[in-house]
């Protein structure tokens, strides 16, 4: 039964990527997942440390420095000192990272949007009913491994990207 499900749910984040989210001419690009999961998780949680950010994103700080720099260098981000601690730095989106991270996920909305409108209104309506519920539970998992970032991003609620 647990293979069962492993596949199912791995499964699934194949669909939903390969049909909902990816256009058929889509290259995948070196970085960019990386990049929007940090900003996408700012937007969601507000600043965050570095360390924090690190952890959040399963990344070294060697690697969440090259991107935290990258991010800075295209103002997307800005570093702040840690009030309460001078030897944390403080992430924060900039107006032009919300703004950037913010078209994305419309962009991504309306690709789903439309993808969906293929579907069976009845096949819509079920899908409507179950998966918050596969969030539901899926987000047990998050909250019971995952430290929550700066009040960041919670399982529950669709606002992943």
């Amino acid at each position: 039964m647990a293979a069962a499900i492993e596949q199912t749910i791995i499964d699934l984040f194949g669909v939903i990527y390969r049909n909902l989210v990816r256009e058929e001419n889509d290259w995948v690009e070196v970085g960019k997942d990386s990049r929007n999961a940090a900003l996408s998780v700012l937007r969601r949680g507000g600043g965050c440390s570095m360390s924090e950010l690190a952890r959040f994103l399963r990344m070294t700080s060697a690697n969440i420095t090259f991107l935290v720099d990258k991010l800075q260098a295209q103002g997307l981000v800005e570093r702040q000192a840690d009030p309460d601690d001078r030897r944390r730095t403080i992430v924060n989106l900039t107006p032009s990272g919300r703004d950037e991270i913010d078209g994305r996920k419309r962009e991504v909305a309306q690709r789903v949007r439309r993808k969906l409108a293929a579907l069976a209104p009845s096949d819509r309506d079920y899908l409507l009913q179950t998966l918050p519920k596969v969030m539901e539970i899926l987000g047990h998992l998050y909250s019971e491994t995952t430290t929550n970032v700066a009040g960041g991003p919670q399982a529950t609620g669709g606002q992943s990207l």
